[in-house]
């Protein structure tokens, strides 16, 4: 097979967002790109165990810290957005977080995972 191609399509709202001219990918090109990282049965096993540890480590936040931390960080709300729905002013939003991160920081749920997957002790 010579490769793959993309053609322009004909419709006018697809040419716009696409190259007119053709492009060739052959095998020289796609080995320019490493493979995606296949996880050995370990590596798994460590990423369930800091997934929990860190979802196990925001559940025990006081509330006012975790909600402004899961709305920043999982649900990507704005600072102003977050102040607005937690009725507080954006100050006190970003003081927060920042007190939540650093409670994140020093948990010993997520020092106990990251000792472990190094090779430490409990």
């Amino acid at each position: 097979m010579d490769g793959l191609r993309c053609h322009s399509h004909s419709s006018p709202g697809l040419a716009r967002n696409r190259p007119a001219e053709v492009t060739v990918v052959d095998e020289r090109t796609l080995e320019a790109f490493p493979a995606p990282a296949r996880l050995v049965p370990e590596q798994h096993a460590i990423e369930r165990a800091e997934a929990l540890a860190l979802s196990q480590a925001v559940a025990a936040l006081p509330l006012t810290f975790r909600e402004v931390l899961i709305l920043r960080e999982l649900e990507e709300l704005s600072y102003k957005e977050i102040a607005r729905i937690a009725d507080i002013p954006i100050g006190t939003v970003m003081s927060r977080l920042a007190r939540a991160r650093a409670l994140l920081a020093h948990s010993p749920l997520l020092r106990t995972v990251g000792e472990s997957a190094a090779g430490g002790t409990r």
